[in-house]
């Protein structure tokens, strides 16, 4: 995490776009430059086209679309929408050697929306790690990133994620993609190879699919590590920092080389985890939980709700570190963890972390998790046990609820089946800070531990 300090001293330091990094900060060797485009603006509301057989010598029509996402991220104003044919989409840009690089985006009220037609039939391939980046935010805010598929990148050097908030991307939403397959490569760096990294304020992350996100272990490909660096360093999503950002109605399954969500190592205010479903996590020795809360950070204002836990290595959360965390107003309730207890913890946590209808050790009734079916059957006891929460819709855009109240988990049970209802155009409420004051602490939930700490990191992420 020295080198996110150091970037961020870069940033604050020069006053520009230009920052260099070596490959200690996770990034390619020599200047990362962004480089706003000027292009005339087009006129709000407008909808630009890419397919693989557009060309970037036409307008951006449906008749005559771009054929990079590039080019329409090069031009778009607030109010925007791209649509992107199906098909693969590769290459390499500025920020963060990206598939694509995003310096302009929206406004208040007028994001630029980027939407593959059909879902997952737009595909962002790294191409086993010539890109280390799918999507990067390069200056642009008010960003919305939809139902693509990403894959293939990896940074064996440095970081790599399915897309990277980072830079900028204040106020967007990452909704209803699949990212797989990330830092599928041989590599003993400290830093991470995530599905999504986010570092800054309001964002929204809602109905993604997760999975196989990391590097390899020893004997897979080969690879064999001179470190244990491989058994903890990559995460489905990782959470640096930034306040009130909303993960709702995720997927994240084998997430075996570091954990789902990891919240480290900055303070954060208002993060809400309402209604994921989370399965098949780190094994490895002391690799405890499918969410880790590491070191001496602050976290306030904050819920960890409605949460399905299938699989986890002793507990569904990890409050680790040397000097461990502090807590504020944060719940955690109404969450059902299938193999273990519902914390964690290497010492006390106060009474700032509040525990309230939990259920640990119990199936939640899934169709067919060892499949990867994550549906609810009809005895679910998730099913009407969830707290309310602002989660309108569930990981396939279904209302909530259906029934007589919320159900727990990714999936809201229908008797009707599977939705195919389209998450674009939905009410933004990711920003709406959720304050509950009444909650009990379940002592029975703290298995307090002298296990050691998963590992500090010489870079970014742990």
């Amino acid at each position: 995490f020295f080198s996110s300090y150091w970037r961020y001293i870069l940033t604050l330091i020069c006053g520009c776009a230009v920052i260099t990094a070596g490959p200690a900060c996770g990034r390619t060797s020599g200047a990362i430059t962004f480089t706003p485009k000027s292009d005339s603006p087009p006129p709000s509301g407008a909808t630009f086209y890419v397919s693989p057989t557009g060309s970037d010598s036409n307008p951006g029509t449906e008749a005559q679309p771009f054929r990079t996402i590039q080019r329409a991220a090069n031009i778009v104003s607030p109010g925007n929408t791209v649509i992107v044919e199906d098909g693969v989409y590769s290459g390499s840009n500025q920020c963060s050697n990206a598939v694509v690089c995003l310096t302009r985006g929206g406004s208040a009220g007028q994001l630029v929306t980027f939407k593959s037609r059909n879902k997952w039939g737009a595909k962002i391939d790294g191409q086993n790690g010539v890109a280390a980046v799918g999507f990067a935010f390069g200056g642009a805010n008010y960003v919305r990133i939809q139902d693509f598929e990403i894959y293939g990148v990896a940074n064996a050097g440095g970081s790599a994620s399915g897309i990277e908030v980072f830079n900028s991307g204040r106020f967007s939403e990452i909704v209803g993609n699949r990212i797989h397959d990330v830092g599928r490569v041989c590599t003993d760096t400290t830093n991470a190879q995530d599905g999504i990294d986010i570092e800054q304020n309001n964002v929204l992350v809602d109905g993604n699919r997760i999975h196989d996100i990391g590097r390899f272990a020893p004997g897979q490909q080969g690879c064999q590590p001179s470190t244990q660096n491989w058994t903890n360093h990559d995460h489905g999503i990782y959470h640096s920092s930034g306040d009130d950002v909303t993960i709702r109605n995720n997927i994240i399954y084998r997430t075996e080389r570091g954990w789902a969500i990891q919240a480290y190592p900055n303070s954060r205010a208002r993060m809400n985890i309402l209604n994921n479903t989370f399965a098949f996590t780190n094994q490895n020795p002391g690799k405890y939980g499918a969410i880790i809360i590491y070191d001496s950070m602050t976290v306030s204002d904050s819920n960890i709700t409605n949460n399905i836990f299938y699989q986890v290595n002793t507990a569904a959360i990890y409050v680790g570190g040397s000097s461990s965390p502090s807590f504020s107003n944060v719940q955690v309730r109404n969450n059902i963890v299938q193999n273990g207890a519902m914390l964690r913890a290497d010492s006390g946590v106060g009474t700032g972390l509040n525990f309230s209808n939990n259920r640990e050790n119990i199936d939640p009734g899934m169709v067919d998790p060892a499949s990867y079916n994550f549906h609810l059957q009809a005895s679910s006891l998730a099913i009407d046990s969830g707290a309310v929460v602002p989660v309108s819709t569930d990981h396939e855009g279904r209302q909530r609820p259906q029934g007589g109240g919320y159900d727990i988990g990714a999936y809201e049970y229908s008797s009707l089946g599977m939705s195919s209802h389209s998450n674009i155009g939905l009410s933004f409420i990711a920003f709406n800070p959720i304050r509950i004051t009444s909650a009990s602490i379940s002592q029975s939930a703290v298995a307090l531990t002298g296990a050691s700490p998963p590992g500090r990191s010489a870079g970014r992420r742990l």
